[in-house]
């Protein structure tokens, strides 16, 4: 099994945090993504438990996702239902931690690659990564934007 995990630092409020991460439908605004949909809105909340986002990376990979726990300002978790690679996802988790200077975000994700080599892992592992914390580099800034920083 992979794991990939990156963290990032945040001067703001959990809740600020909370709503950037969460507009799934925006992530493509701010990081290198071809695309990024809500593609079903969650049960109570738009963006919450049962939402389906879609994230298109490029014209060959793309990953149905479920939010499957939303737990407000704190964490939420998701399971990739389907992709059009042969990855084999366990699941996500990003949680939310305040601080004394703001908000402390993790972001955990562990999947499979069945059949690939090593290399292949590595690498995908590698890419994962880069790209999770290009997300979260990315959310801070357009709030460092919004925020006047």
């Amino acid at each position: 099994m992979i794991t990939v995990t990156v963290t990032e630092e945040y001067h703001f409020s959990p809740q600020k945090v909370w709503d950037k991460l969460t507009d799934h439908a925006s992530y493509k605004t701010y990081a290198p993504l071809k695309d990024s949909l809500l593609m079903k809105e969650g049960v109570n909340e738009k963006n919450g438990l049962g939402a389906m986002r879609k994230i298109v990376q490029s014209d060959s990979l793309y990953f149905l996702e479920e939010i499957t726990v939303f737990d407000k300002y704190l964490r939420f978790d998701y399971l990739i239902r389907e992709t059009s690679s042969s990855l084999k996802h366990f699941g996500g988790v990003i949680t939310l931690e305040k601080t004394e200077y703001g908000t402390k975000v993790q972001w955990t994700s562990d999947f499979e690659l069945p059949d690939a080599s090593p290399g292949i892992q590595r690498a995908t592992k590698s890419g994962s990564s880069k790209m999770f914390k290009e997300i979260l580099i990315g959310a801070k800034k357009v709030l460092e934007s919004e925020n006047g920083k």
